[in-house]
């Protein structure tokens, strides 16, 4: 009978490594799938809004470019409308890298930690609810 509960017990011993290696694993699928549902999920997005700042670009382009036509016949010199247009936003363009990059950094660096945060609560309230299934 001592005999028997000993075997039992080593037999569960010897299991141990096993059933932990099963639930790391499960454990790292979970959260691979997790990762792959927010990429999909941002790339669905993302697309139709990089649809339309496409469109946005395009239609700032014509507007820019019959701007500078304006200027130039204003003036008199069809070069200085696209020299006038083209040195405004050589201007907005380094005022905004000088005063903007580090505030986007640590924007961009927040928000992909705020979404590893997310990834992770999910994984953890799957893993909760399938250990009270398991439980019960």
């Amino acid at each position: 009978m001592m005999i028997d509960i000993l075997n039992q017990v080593l037999q569960s011993l010897r299991s141990i490594p096993t059933d932990v290696k099963t639930i790391i694993e499960r454990k790292i699928q979970l959260v691979i799938l997790e990762f792959g549902d927010s990429i999909s999920k941002s790339v669905a997005v993302a697309i139709p809004k990089l649809k339309g700042a496409v469109l946005l670009v395009l239609g700032a382009m014509f507007l820019l470019t019959g701007l500078s036509i304006f200027i130039g016949d204003v003036l008199q010199k069809p070069y200085l409308g696209f020299v006038i247009v083209g040195a405004i936003f050589t201007l907005a363009g380094l005022v905004f890298v000088k005063r903007r990059v580090d505030i986007t950094k640590d924007e961009t660096k927040l928000q992909i930690e705020q979404q590893f945060i997310e990834i992770a609560d999910k994984v953890d309230s799957k893993k909760q609810k399938q250990d009270s299934l398991t439980t019960k």
